[in-house]
This record gives structure tokens, C-alpha cells and sequence, in this order.
């Protein structure tokens, strides 16, 4: 009976015994309770075992997980490689674009014979232009109409000869100063790549059509530039939300250029009968 006591409190202490918990007297009084006792001794055996087993599976689930962890860090890291090759490939491309428009684009803004005409439309207002050019000779006309205001500018140069005057309600003006002429509309101002790629990653730029010409719209601070493809030459902007009693509304110009079509009789002096106040 004194036997079976024992080996229970053998027992009770075994997990102890195995995981070094117990002091040395203790120690001494299980083993030599052990080298008595074979069925405690099984007993022991088969916990060694069952511990063993179960610091195997989990040191094989712990380097399943690291396995996993890693594969995971790798997919990760592949995923945001590519987002970030994508994203370089996309604003690479964007400063291309740009780059590749200002050259196009050099060749038509140094133009001297040209007719251009431009449309701006505001909530209640229309502004008008249109100019021929030949050489460092031009005619220009701005009408401006908004409610019941009715404004003409004309800008005049031909040879040695130049004016600049205002016409409202049939009385014309004289301006001071030099008359002025409409330049072709340039969207990209950089020829450096480099430049063009700090410009790209703050802007959007997309392919179009805008009055039956190949673009691209560009976008930025709000605005949207439609450039013609074959020239370089901005044909249409919006953007820039005007606010008025009416509402609020995108500004938008029109821009229509014609190169090489400027003949000399194009350019005549504007019509001053009637006088003109200075």
C-alpha cells in the first residue's frame, strides 16, 4: 500500500521532475523511487517521449509559420516592386510625352505667318479674338461682350505704322503703347527631360480628341490642356471656376490656329472714319 502511495506522488511529481523544477532532495527521492519502481519508470519514459513529440510538432509548426512569413514578405515585396515599376514606367512616360510635345512644338510657336482665332467663355461673358500674322505685321480684333457691355479691341501693326484703340458704344479710343499680337499657346515649357519628369509627377495625361484632332489632355492644378499631337499647340483649356449670380462654371478657351495661310492683304489698317479720342 506504502508502494502505491509512492508512486502516486512520484507520479504527481514527474512533470516537475522532467522540466527541472524540483529542488535536489526532491530529485533524490524520485530516482531512487525509479530504480525501484519499473512501472514509474515506463511512466517516465512515456512522458519523455509525449515531450519530445510535442517540442518536435511545435518546433515544426514554428518553422512552418517562418516558411509562411517569409513567402508572404516575398510576395509582398514582389507586389510592391511592381506598383512601384509601374508607377516609374507611368510617369516616365508622362515626361516623354511632354518632352516630345515641346519639341513638335518649337517648330510652330517660332512661326510668323499665322490666323488665330480665340474663344473665351465665362458665366455671362464671350471674349473673342482674332488675328492674322505675316511676319512682324499683324491685325488683331478682341470683341468682348458681357451683359449689356459691348467692348472691341484692335491691335494694328504694318511696316512703320501701329495703333491700338478701344471701341464701346460707337466711340473709339486710343490705347498707349504697343500694339499686341496673339503668340501660339504652349502648354510645355521645358526641353530638359529631367525637368519634365519633376512636372509629371504632378500631373495626369491622357489621349483624346478635341475638335476632330488627335491630343492629349494634360492635367493639372485643376486645369485641362488639350494639346494637338501634330503641332504641340494647345487648342482648349477649362478649368479655373468662375463664380457669378448665376452659378459656377468652368472658364473655357478655344484656341484655332491656321500656319502658312497669312497673305498681305490680310493685314488692312483698321477703318478710323468718325475720329478717334487719344
Amino acid at each position: 500500500m506504502g508502494e502505491k502511495k509512492d508512486c502516486k506522488i512520484v507520479q504527481d511529481l514527474l512533470p516537475n521532475y522532467i522540466e527541472k523544477l524540483t529542488n535536489e532532495e526532491t530529485n533524490n527521492y524520485i530516482e531512487n523511487h525509479l530504480n525501484e519502481c519499473s512501472e514509474c519508470k515506463i511512466i517516465l519514459e512515456n512522458m519523455q517521449k509525449g515531450l519530445k513529440s510535442n517540442v518536435q510538432n511545435i518546433n515544426k509548426r514554428e518553422v512552418d509559420y517562418i516558411k509562411k512569413f517569409r513567402n508572404k514578405m516575398k510576395f509582398l515585396k514582389l507586389i510592391l516592386l511592381t506598383i512601384v515599376l509601374i508607377y516609374v514606367i507611368i510617369i516616365g512616360r508622362r515626361a516623354i510625352i511632354m518632352t516630345e510635345l515641346r519639341k513638335t512644338a518649337k517648330e510652330y510657336e517660332t512661326k510668323t505667318n499665322y490666323y488665330c482665332k480665340v474663344c473665351m467663355y465665362e458665366l455671362n461673358s464671350i471674349q473673342i479674338t482674332e488675328c492674322n500674322r505675316l511676319g512682324q505685321n499683324y491685325l488683331s480684333t478682341t470683341w468682348y461682350k458681357k451683359d449689356k457691355i459691348d467692348i472691341t479691341i484692335t491691335n494694328y501693326k504694318k511696316n512703320n505704322e501701329g495703333m491700338c484703340f478701344v471701341e464701346t458704344d460707337g466711340e473709339k479710343r486710343l490705347i498707349s503703347g504697343e500694339p499686341i499680337c496673339i503668340q501660339p499657346h504652349v502648354y510645355v515649357a521645358a526641353d530638359n527631360f529631367w525637368i519634365n519628369l519633376l512636372e509629371a509627377l504632378s500631373t495626369r495625361i491622357e489621349s483624346t480628341k478635341c475638335n476632330g484632332k488627335e491630343c492629349y489632355i494634360i492635367i493639372n492644378n485643376g486645369f485641362q490642356n488639350y494639346v494637338d499631337k501634330e503641332t504641340g499647340i494647345v487648342i482648349r483649356v477649362t478649368g479655373g471656376k468662375v463664380i457669378g449670380d448665376e452659378g459656377t462654371r468652368d472658364t473655357i478657351v478655344e484656341y484655332d490656329y491656321k500656319f502658312d495661310v497669312v497673305k498681305d492683304c490680310d493685314i488692312v489698317k483698321p477703318d478710323i472714319s468718325g475720329g478717334i479720342e487719344k
